[in-house]
């Protein structure tokens, strides 16, 4: 795993940091979030409009467009990663990311198919 993904996912400011600990606390913030294949297919579809042209977001591509950008496959690989935190980093501003605007039942399918790719969570 690159050493830049986790730092990617969750926002660098400590009062973000200390929410998402805080909300994977409180709602369990199991690494699975059940999802049917609806879901990771409409997740994957909606990663290829949206997500693509900076990071890499097929299973088994291993270099993003913007190489700054980690692939999905090392963010679904990142050590303990939940769904919780995967929605909070969707919400959240970061370096170098655009600030995306994306409703529920889009976030909930993006973070459904990130978390079906192959990784050590």
């Amino acid at each position: 795993m690159k050493p830049y993904a986790f730092t990617f996912i969750l926002p660098k400011f400590a009062t973000m940091r200390t929410a998402a600990v805080a909300l994977a606390l409180l709602f369990g913030g199991g690494a699975a979030m059940a999802a049917d294949a609806d879901d990771v297919r409409e997740g994957l579809k909606l990663a290829r409009q949206i997500c693509a042209d900076c990071h890499a977001v097929r299973a088994a591509e291993v270099q993003s467009p913007n190489r700054n950008a980690p692939s999905f496959e090392d963010i679904a690989g990142i050590s303990g990663i939940t769904a919780i935190a995967l929605k909070v980093a969707l919400r959240s501003s970061h370096r170098e990311m655009p600030n995306l605007i994306l409703n529920e039942d889009e976030i909930d399918r993006i973070v459904a198919y990130i978390l079906s790719l192959p990784g050590d969570r």
